[in-house]
C-alpha cells in the first residue's frame, strides 16, 4: 500500500467508522511488518557470515522486527541471541533517553489541559507539566529515585498543584532524569 492509497483510504473513512479505521491500521501495520519478518525470516536460517549483517539490518527496522526477532530469538545460536539483545537494549536506552530529552522540556509548561485530554482525568487542574513528570517518573529506574524519594505516580496525581510544582522541581534537579549518553 502506497502513501496514496493510505490517504484515499483515510479520507473515505468517516469520523464514526472506526471498524473501518481498525482494519486500515491492520492493513498498514501488515505492510510494515512484511520487509522486518523477510530480514528475521533470513536471520533465524541463516548460516555463515551473513546471519551478523542480518541481525543488523533488523536492529535498524527494529519498529517492525523486534517483536518477530523476539518471537524467533530461541531458533538461532546463543552469541547471536546475545548480539540481538545487546542492540535491543542499546535501542531501549536510547529510546528512553530521547524521551526523557523531549519530556525534559515539558515540565515548565503550566498549560492545564483540556479535560478530555487527560487520559485518566487525575486532577482537576492537570497540566501539561505534570503529565511530563508522571512519563518521566515512569522512565526513570527505581534505583536512580532521588533522595528523599520523588512522589509515586499514585500519590503525584492526588497532589495539590503547589506541591506537585514541588515534586517537579526536584525532579528537574534530580540527575537521573537528565538524559545520558
Amino acid at each position: 500500500m502506497n502513501d496514496a492509497e493510505i490517504f484515499t483510504r483515510l479520507m473515505q473513512l468517516s469520523a464514526s467508522d472506526t471498524a473501518g479505521a481498525s482494519q486500515l491500521a491492520g492493513a498498514i501495520a501488515a505492510d510494515a511488518r512484511t520487509g522486518g519478518e523477510v530480514v528475521v525470516g533470513e536471520w533465524v536460517n541463516a548460516a555463515g557470515g551473513h546471519a551478523p549483517n542480518l541481525a543488523f539490518v533488523a536492529a535498524d527496522l527494529h519498529e517492525t522486527s523486534m517483536d518477530a526477532m523476539l518471537r524467533h530469538a530461541d531458533g538461532v545460536s546463543p552469541a547471536l541471541r546475545a548480539r540481538f539483545f545487546d542492540l535491543l537494549a542499546d535501542a531501549g536506552a536510547q529510546l528512553l533517553r530521547s524521551l526523557l530529552a523531549e519530556l525534559r522540556p515539558l515540565l515548565d509548561d503550566s498549560l492545564r489541559l483540556p479535560k478530555s485530554q487527560v487520559l485518566p482525568s487525575p486532577a482537576r487542574d492537570w497540566r501539561t507539566c505534570d503529565e511530563a513528570y508522571v512519563l518521566m517518573r515512569r522512565i526513570v529506574p527505581a534505583h536512580h529515585r532521588q533522595d528523599p524519594p520523588l512522589p509515586a505516580e499514585s500519590d503525584f496525581t492526588r497532589m495539590a498543584a503547589s506541591d506537585r510544582d514541588s515534586a517537579i522541581r526536584a525532579l528537574k534537579g534530580a540527575k537521573a532524569a537528565t538524559p545520558r549518553e
